[in-house]
């Protein structure tokens, strides 16, 4: 006669044996058959708290190598032409060559720029043309070395005056065309410049996408008798992603590891009623990483919940 413990107990047993062996099956099939068969079927052993990513580009910085000067009592910093308004500008204090630069604080795609300027307060009808007023725009990546658009690698500016290679003049009031790059470049820094000639620079626009920042999206933890299983999902890989697992403590191995661009997972075996951490760090072509981390996870002896 089975009591109802014992038949309990195998009952457990044979779902945790189902348990090992699909996580072998899965493992053989590959790892998009993990993220399929396997990660939505976990639940966590304790909420997932994941720390927040270290690597998002942060609100970019307006800078420039002439101060404004102010408009009756109010001042007229560089952020005014990068704030959205036209309303609001930059008077320079100087009439001559001047830029403002827009650091974006991480790497991504420039492809085009323009500009919306006026010669007075009449901002919402500017008519007219900044009549020979040079204007050009260049960028860079680690802000020293710099590239300057020019007519053969830009559309869009062929109705104003290309004097130099790098330069336009008489170029309209209000918004400009916008100056496209034939082929679209990595950049973190834009610089525009122009000629001041006391006009106000009201708003500058950028199309600017930042490069894609590698996140650990989802780290969840599932342990048996003698064994575990973790999954984490991840996102905006630049390239392929190097993923690598570590116990940081407690009584627990990995013995092995499959990953590929936005899924890995580590199985391994730990010592029953003895808690342990687990942590992950990805990392890809382009430097950005990031890391979580699993602690609290527990192996069971048969039969105890």
């Amino acid at each position: 006669m089975i009591s109802k413990t014992h038949l309990w107990s195998l009952c457990l047993f044979l779902l945790l044996t189902g348990f090992i062996f699909a996580v072998n099956d899965v493992q053989a099939a590959g790892v998009p058959a993990i993220e399929k068969q396997v990660l939505e079927s976990l639940t966590p052993l304790s909420p997932v708290a994941l720390p927040a990513a270290g690597h998002t580009c942060s609100t970019p910085t307006v800078s420039g190598d002439r101060p404004g000067i102010p408009f009756l009592i109010f001042p007229t910093p560089h952020q005014n032409a990068f704030d959205g308004f036209i309303s609001s500008a930059l008077i320079s204090s100087y009439d001559n060559w001047q830029y403002i630069t827009i650091d974006y604080k991480c790497v991504g795609t420039f492809s085009r720029l323009r500009r919306y300027m006026t010669a007075d307060l009449n901002y919402f009808a500017p008519s007219g043309s900044r009549t020979l007023q040079g204007e050009g725009v260049s960028y860079s990546v680690d802000g020293q070395t710099w590239t300057q658009l020019t007519g053969s690698t830009t559309t869009g500016w062929q109705g104003y005056v290309n004097y130099r290679p790098h330069a336009w003049h008489t170029i309209n009031y209000g918004w400009s065309e916008w100056l496209t790059l034939n082929t679209p470049v990595r950049a973190r820094y834009v610089r525009f410049h122009w000629d001041g000639d006391n006009d106000f620079l009201n708003e500058i626009e950028v199309d600017f996408t930042p490069d894609p920042i590698l996140e650990i999206d989802r780290l969840d933890c599932e342990a048996g008798a003698g064994r575990f299983l973790c999954t984490a999902l991840y996102s905006g890989a630049n390239g392929p992603v190097t993923a690598s697992w570590r116990i940081t403590s407690g009584p627990a191995q990995i013995t092995s590891t499959l990953s590929n661009n936005t899924v890995s997972t580590a199985n391994g075996t730990c010592q029953n009623d003895h808690l342990f951490a687990i942590e992950l760090t990805v990392t890809d072509p382009s430097g950005h990483s990031d890391t979580a981390r699993r602690s609290g996870v527990k192996c069971y002896e048969l039969g105890i919940p």
